[in-house]
């Protein structure tokens, strides 16, 4: 199968990067097979068919490493299933006998590689998990996937009405009655937009530590079971919601929005998040907050027979309230922190002189210095003004953020 990687190097950095899905027929082959194999050379299981690609890329990082290795920091990074690769041999590096590399992962659209096993032995390595809004990649293999079609599954589900929220699939009725399920690594760094209505738009990028948001493209996944797997909407549907999975269409022009919009802050000494989206991420979270308490109690005290809800359904919920009000607390600290250099431009920020000259460089291109909403902070309104963007209401049907029972 085919498996591509591409290396090169200075005096102080080896880069390692991992090519994600490209041809069409092996690549989709390795994303589907995520029956769960021993890591020979760690703890814990993996996807098989990300594995057996990762031990080519191995090999091409092994030998590269042992010619031009002196003791750089290495940086490994990968789109997609190549971001899914580049996790395990970033593990497979950190144990290899006899040799000692300083790792750092960045990943972009990576689905999970490996099982909550592997991912407590790697929680040393420090990785960057990039997820672009509804990107649906992240959200497979579903951590209970090690389940072979046909086992019996939980009949309670809830999903979200809207996105940017959804919770469903990861949280309740997915239970892996076989080993440890699959999960994600990495600090998650969320590429999120905030639809103010009308024509405004902002977006920001932040580290909610929550299911409703790190999950929330699994509302695409009706939770009606088909052989215990969840029915998913038509090819079509999936297809066109595929969109912030690119790197180019979408990863890409993000990443500069990102850069611009922490520019634009480092400009104003102001925060990286105005008050004006931390007042609407807040109530939507706030929302979602109440309406898991009531679905908690509702499901503490049924008593339909045809509802069947365990303790572990139950504790789920409880913990993702807890989670969202860490990441309210997150959200209310993003907006209290100026901007600093090094915020924007990380070590680099050490070298003055030659960042000064770096940014001069990278401005000089009419590209970088183009306004762009997609990039810009919104402007600032007063709590009126904002309830009048969002429009009118209609009564009975669902806020951005409602869960919904399924018939």
């Amino acid at each position: 199968m085919d498996t591509q990687a591409f290396a090169t190097h200075s005096d102080k950095i080896i880069l390692i990067a991992v090519r994600g899905t490209s041809e069409l027929v092996p690549d989709f082959l390795r994303d589907f097979d995520a029956f769960q194999v021993p890591f020979e050379e760690g703890i814990g299981a993996v996807h098989r068919g990300f594995y057996e690609a990762e031990k080519k890329a191995d090999d091409f990082a092994t030998k590269y490493l042992d010619k031009f290795h002196t003791g750089q920091k290495i940086l490994i990074c990968g789109h997609s299933l190549g971001g899914a690769i580049a996790l395990i041999l970033s593990q497979m590096l950190r144990n290899r006998l006899g040799f000692t590399y300083e790792i750092l992962l960045y990943t972009y659209g990576s689905p999970r590689a490996g099982d909550a096993a592997f991912v407590k032995a790697a929680e040393s390595l420090v990785h960057h998990r990039m997820v672009n809004h509804n990107d649906p990649v992240p959200s497979v293999p579903a951590p209970w996937m090690k389940i072979k079609p046909g086992k019996p599954m939980p009949s309670i589900g809830i999903r979200f009405g809207h996105v940017p929220v959804g919770f469903a699939a990861y949280v309740i009725s997915m239970n892996n009655v076989d080993g440890e399920p699959y999960a994600h690594h990495g600090q998650l760094q969320h590429f999120m937009p905030v639809d103010f209505g009308g024509k405004e738009m902002s977006h920001i990028l932040w580290a909610p530590v929550c299911e409703t948001l790190a999950q929330h493209a699994a509302c695409s996944i009706a939770l009606a079971q088909h052989e215990g797997l969840p029915a998913r909407g038509s090819l079509i549907e999936q297809v066109m919601g595929v969109g912030d999975h690119f790197m180019t269409g979408g990863y890409v022009p993000h990443t500069w929005a990102t850069l611009r919009r922490w520019q634009e802050a480092l400009a104003n000494q102001r925060p990286r998040v105005t008050g004006r989206e931390v007042e609407w991420v807040d109530e939507m979270l706030a929302r979602v907050e109440a309406q898991l308490k009531e679905k908690r109690r509702q499901f503490s005290h049924t008593s339909d027979p045809f509802i069947r809800i365990s303790q572990r359904d139950i504790a789920s919920l409880l913990t993702e309230v807890q989670k969202l009000r860490m990441t309210r607390e997150r959200l209310q600290t993003l907006s209290l922190h100026t901007i600093q250099l090094k915020d924007v431009y990380g070590s680099c920020a050490a070298d003055a002189e030659g960042l000064a000259e770096s940014v001069e460089r990278w401005l000089s291109y009419s590209d970088n210095t183009r306004v762009e909403q997609l990039a810009m902070a919104p402007k600032g309104l007063s709590r009126a003004e904002l309830d009048a963007s969002m429009g009118i209401h209609v009564v009975g049907a669902p806020y951005t953020g409602d869960i919904l029972d399924l018939s």
